[in-house]
């Protein structure tokens, strides 16, 4: 207790954790789901458009200002809102590749919140046989009028090979 009123955290905390362990609600009748307007269903709205290659989706989850980070695995950095959607809309139509992701840890904030991801990505649409990489994916969020929007995306290799 603060100021002799409950506060919110022990609240979200548990809901924290039963997400994380997928949780369910009464006994197990129904799934745990975050609110609609938390970074928790921000976020799942967002992998979710990319592992379902869904354009429109994705740009309901991202920045709606020309400011726009995205830092690709070999380290090559663009900065706008433009260049993020011209290179999902060319990735989203190649065929061959999914994407599967692990979230490690989340820091929420009232205006900017962070998750940091483990991502495994196979791309069979190549010649010869399939890749397969291991990457961290560290994703900013940022309130824009009431809703969470992605400012920020970095993808780190961790391991690559067949």
């Amino acid at each position: 207790m603060t100021g002799g009123g409950w506060t919110r955290r022990p609240a979200v905390t548990i809901l924290a954790l039963l997400l994380a362990a997928g949780g369910t609600a009464r006994g197990g009748e129904r799934p745990v789901q975050p609110p609609a307007d938390s970074f928790a269903a921000a976020l799942e709205t967002h992998l979710r458009a990319i592992r379902e290659r869904d354009l429109e989706a994705l740009l309901d989850t991202i920045t709606t200002g020309e400011k726009l980070i995205l830092v690709f695995p070999d380290g090559t950095l663009t900065d706008s809102r433009a260049e993020y959607v011209e290179f999902h809309e060319a990735w989203f139509a190649a065929p061959g590749w999914r994407m599967e992701f692990d979230v490690l840890h989340v820091i929420e904030r009232p205006l900017l919140s962070h998750a940091l991801l483990k991502y495994r990505y196979e791309d069979a649409s190549g010649d010869g046989e399939p890749r397969t990489s291991v990457s961290y994916l560290a994703v900013t969020f940022a309130q824009e009028d009431g809703r969470w929007r992605l400012v920020f995306d970095q993808n780190t290799p961790i391991s690559s090979g067949n």
